[in-house]
């Protein structure tokens, strides 16, 4: 868990975007057949895909929040 909060932190996500954060990082690992640390490892050196994650989690607490 500590992982996923550092790497929110490093997203500039609020606690309220970062709730969606386990969730997004999750789906986007299944999705090219990694686990969760090895995402969080490759969103951690990869800026482009740490601003997809952060935009996602944003949509997702917005549209939950609507």
């Amino acid at each position: 868990m500590n992982d996923l909060a550092t790497l929110a932190r490093k997203m500039m996500l609020t606690p309220h975007q970062a709730i969606a954060i386990a969730g997004v990082v999750d789906r986007a690992a299944d999705s090219v057949g990694w686990n969760r640390a090895k995402m969080i490892e490759t969103a951690m050196r990869n800026g482009e895909l740490r601003s997809y994650l952060a935009s996602v989690c944003r949509k997702v607490m917005a549209e939950f929040s609507a």
